[in-house]
């Protein structure tokens, strides 16, 4: 729903690089500014489930891009949003990204 790309984007820059957390908010509508380019952390919007459009995702230019995607183990293939979706994961490993979930490893701990 739109209600969800309204809310808030963190985008935290450290020593270790730059972590991008979304919160809901799709691609289409994240800010030019963000620095897409030194990602190295990404909480990945909608729990990873398809969306319509991936404009904003672009390659990283760091070595070692983590993706972590948010979802537990009624997400995957139950419910309607079947998140998280195939496409979704193809398109952050396209990316550069490493992809990870809670589901396969839990919760994860990252530091900027």
């Amino acid at each position: 729903s739109n209600i969800d790309n309204g809310g808030i984007i963190l985008e935290i820059a450290g020593n270790e690089g730059t972590a991008i957390l979304p919160g809901d908010c799709r691609y289409f509508f994240w800010p030019d500014h963000l620095n897409l380019d030194h990602n190295k952390y990404l909480v990945v919007p909608h729990h990873g489930s398809k969306l319509d459009n991936y404009c904003k995702l672009t390659k990283t230019g760091i070595c070692n891009a983590h993706a972590y995607i948010s979802v537990g183990e009624d997400g995957r293939k139950i419910h309607k949003w079947e998140h998280p979706s195939d496409e979704h994961i193809y398109k952050l490993q396209n990316c550069g990204y490493s992809v990870e979930t809670t589901l396969m490893k839990g919760n994860r701990d990252f530091t900027v």
